[in-house]
C-alpha cells in the first residue's frame, strides 16, 4: 500500500494543480450563478479520462460529476466540494460584511508568497482542485481500485438562506446555498458509501461538524422623533431593544455551548451563538426612534 500511496503522490503535478485551483477562481460562481465553473469542471476532468457528467439543475446552475470506476467489488468513496463563493466579489452586496473589499475577495486569482489568493480559493475552490488531482494522481498511477472514486463539483453550499430582511428581500438563487447542490445531486444520482469534503479545516482531517441553525428575531418598538423626548415621550427604540437581546444572548452562550460540546473521538466540536446581521432605522435620519 505504502508503495502504491508514493507513486501516487509522485504523478502529482503542481504547476497543473496551481493553474486548475487558478482557473476555477477566474470564474465567478457567486450562489445561484455556479454553471460556467461546473461546465469548466466537467471539461477538465474529461480531459484527465475521467467519466463525467453535467448535471443541470437550472439555466445558471449545475453540478459537475466526474467518475474513476473500479471493478464494482468495493464500496463508492465520493469527494465532495460546493464551487460557489461565500460572497460575491461585488462591493455594494459585500461591503456590510467584509468591508471594503480586497483583492483577495475579488474572482481573480493571484499567487504572493507562494499562496494563491481570489474569491474562494480557501473556501473552496482550492479543496476541489486537490480532490481533482488526487483522483488524477490515482488513474495515472495505474492503481487497481475496487470502489468507484466519484468527484463532484456541486452548486449551492455556501451558508445561505432566503429571508425577508427589514430593509430588503433576499431570496431566490442567490440565497439558495447551504446543501442545495448536495441534496439535488444525492436525490438525483449517486449515494456514495463514503465521503470526503474537501473543506477547509486548518490542514486537519475532522469527522463532524457543528452545523448551523438560522433564526431571525424581529424587535418591535414604536417609532418618534428624538427631539420630542420628555416626561410625555411615547417612542420606543428598537434598536436599544435590540441591544438587550444581543446581551442576553452573548450569556446564554456559555452555557449553550457546555451544554452541547460533542467529543467526536478526532477532538471536540462547540456550538456557538453569533449575531450576524442587525438591520433597522433609517442611517440618514438617526434622530428617529426606529419602530422595528
Amino acid at each position: 500500500m505504502d508503495d502504491l500511496i508514493k507513486t501516487a503522490i509522485g504523478q502529482i503535478n503542481q504547476e497543473r494543480l496551481i493553474k486548475l485551483a487558478c482557473n476555477l477562481i477566474d470564474i465567478p460562481s457567486t450562489t445561484g450563478e455556479e454553471r460556467k465553473c461546473a461546465e469548466f469542471l466537467v471539461d477538465h476532468m474529461r480531459e484527465i479520462g475521467l467519466e463525467v457528467r453535467l448535471q443541470e439543475i437550472t439555466d445558471t446552475r449545475a453540478n459537475a460529476i466526474g467518475l474513476l470506476r473500479g471493478d464494482g467489488e468495493g464500496p463508492v468513496l465520493m469527494f465532495n466540494g460546493h464551487l460557489d463563493t461565500a460572497a460575491t466579489g461585488v462591493e455594494e452586496e459585500d461591503y456590510a460584511v467584509i468591508g471594503p473589499v480586497p483583492p483577495g475577495y475579488k474572482p481573480k486569482s493571484y499567487i504572493k508568497n507562494g499562496y494563491i489568493f481570489g474569491l474562494g480559493a480557501n473556501n473552496m475552490k482550492g479543496g476541489v482542485a486537490a480532490a481533482v488531482a488526487a483522483i488524477e494522481a490515482i488513474s495515472n498511477a495505474g492503481v487497481k481500485l475496487k470502489g468507484d472514486i466519484i468527484m463532484a463539483g456541486v452548486a449551492g453550499e455556501s451558508e445561505k438562506a432566503p429571508v425577508e430582511g427589514a430593509i430588503r428581500s433576499y431570496r431566490g438563487a442567490r440565497y439558495q446555498g447551504g446543501g442545495y447542490g448536495t441534496r439535488y445531486l444525492i436525490t438525483h444520482c449517486f449515494v456514495p458509501d463514503y465521503a470526503v469534503v474537501c473543506e477547509p479545516s486548518g490542514c486537519y482531517v475532522v469527522n463532524a461538524q457543528t452545523g448551523y441553525f438560522f433564526i431571525k428575531i424581529t424587535v418591535k418598538g414604536r417609532l418618534a422623533p428624538q427631539a420630542s423626548k420628555g416626561p410625555g415621550y411615547r417612542g420606543i427604540n428598537a434598536v436599544e431593544k435590540a441591544y438587550s437581546v444581543i446581551e442576553a444572548l452573548r450569556e446564554w452562550d456559555s452555557t449553550y455551548c457546555q451544554k452541547y460540546r460533542y467529543d467526536t473521538g478526532m477532538g471536540a466540536i462547540e456550538p456557538h451563538l453569533n449575531v450576524g446581521a442587525i438591520e433597522g432605522g433609517w442611517p440618514f435620519k438617526p434622530s428617529y426612534s426606529p419602530a422595528i
